[in-house]
């Protein structure tokens, strides 16, 4: 399965191609970053970014795609919202399916994955630790803190998309995955008492994940099993 991974920035959009299979080993077939000047226009470089996007979906001909979507409230975050948004449009473009992630739920991933502590008190993950993470998983290398970004990306959606296509079943997933993924919770007291909710990703088509490779009147190529 081929993933690539998104880290939207308007100066190093990071990007990352793996592939990978089912038992958990991985390549990395390509990585870089795209930017803009900050000279030409904002608009200009949306619109540059995503023409660039496009093309680069085009040669790299992934699978599927995971982006990490921005955190609100953050300093500039009405313009990584616009970058979020152009994004969209151009993966939608161009039939990829897509899913979008929290920088958290990346990180996560990572720390567990370096053996960070949790508890009591989870270690925050900074720049350095994403790109020591990174240069572990791919056992060496020179990493640029928004490839690393982006590469945890594409590890979270790969397992995503494995989780998805079948590829992987509910037992294959650690408790973090499962959470993620997977999270039914039923109330069990109070006004909602009884009532189920399922916040994990697998059930937030049209919202956290698209099929945008599925064009409309067309059935999903993916099936229930009978």
């Amino acid at each position: 399965m081929r993933v690539l991974g998104l880290d939207p920035s308007m100066r190093q959009y990071g990007w990352v191609l793996i592939d990978t299979d089912k038992t958990g080993k991985k390549r990395v077939l390509d990585r870089g970053r795209w930017g803009t000047s900050p000279k030409d226009l904002l608009v200009d470089r949306y619109v540059e970014l995503r023409e660039t996007l496009r093309q680069g979906v085009r040669d790299l001909n992934p699978d599927f795609v995971g982006v990490e979507s921005p955190a609100y409230g953050e300093q500039w975050s009405e313009g990584m919202f616009a970058l979020f948004m152009y994004t969209q449009e151009a993966l939608k473009a161009e039939g990829q399916d897509v899913v979008f992630l929290s920088a958290g739920q990346c990180k996560a991933r990572a720390r567990r994955f370096l053996g960070r502590p949790e508890k009591p008190k989870k270690w925050k993950m900074g720049k350095p630790d994403m790109v020591e993470a990174a240069a572990l998983l791919t056992k060496g290398g020179r990493w640029n803190h928004n490839e690393a970004d982006a590469l945890w990306v594409a590890e979270v959606a790969a397992r995503f998309w494995q989780f998805y296509t079948k590829e992987i079943e509910d037992t294959d997933l650690d408790d973090i995955e499962q959470e993620l993924f997977a999270r039914v919770h039923t109330f069990k007291r109070g006004k909602r008492e009884g009532e189920t909710e399922r916040t994990g990703l697998i059930f937030r088509e049209g919202d956290r994940f698209f099929r945008w490779s599925v064009q409309d009147g067309e059935e999903e190529d993916i099936q229930e099993d009978e």
